[in-house]
């Protein structure tokens, strides 16, 4: 049953799972972050753009799975278009938090 449902071809498809890997990745992240500080008591030294980085770059997985191994394209194009908007949103707020450029 769960193998008929991840082997869709479908943009939306693919949309969806380009949410749902960076949202799972960033609450991973956070949460180990978060039990270092609370329970083992050191501070890891990942900033939250490193975080942010790190969770977009998580849908390179699904993206190669549904390319290479299933050749799911419209599963990829989803993925990948959701992936290349964020990506342009988080290079728009690291770069604005710049003072400047030169």
């Amino acid at each position: 049953m769960m193998q008929r449902w991840l082997d869709k071809d479908h943009f939306l498809f693919g949309l969806g799972l380009a949410i749902v890997v960076p949202t799972l990745m960033f609450s991973l992240l956070m949460g180990v972050q978060i039990l270092s500080m609370n329970v083992w008591k050191f501070k890891l030294p990942l900033p939250t753009d490193i975080v942010l980085f790190l969770s977009i770059a998580a849908n390179l997985l699904p993206f190669r799975y549904y390319m290479i191994n299933r050749q799911h394209e419209q599963t990829g194009k989803g993925i990948l278009f959701f992936t290349f908007l964020v990506a342009l949103v988080y290079v728009y707020i690291v770069l604005g938090q710049e003072e400047s450029w030169f």
